[in-house]
């Protein structure tokens, strides 16, 4: 799947990108649908970051799983 996302981070205003922003509205994306298994990128203005579900397909009703994350870094 491919998803975008603005950052706004408390105290800072709008930002280029944020990782932990990037997994925890991957997390949501992947409880919410049943579809999305492996993998999704994140689109935020700063670049793409690419996330991988480990062990989604075993969730338990607490939803249990692995995000791991990948994506440049560049400084701005």
């Amino acid at each position: 799947g491919k998803f975008f996302s603005y950052v706004y981070e408390h105290g800072v205003g709008f930002t280029e990108s944020c990782g932990s922003g990037a997994c925890a509205a991957a997390a949501m994306l992947a409880l919410s649908d049943p579809k999305i298994n492996d993998e999704i990128t994140i689109h935020q203005p700063g670049g793409a970051i690419f996330i991988k579900f480990n062990n989604k397909k075993s969730v338990t009703k607490k939803g249990k799983f692995d995000i791991a994350m990948a994506g440049d870094a560049v400084l701005v």
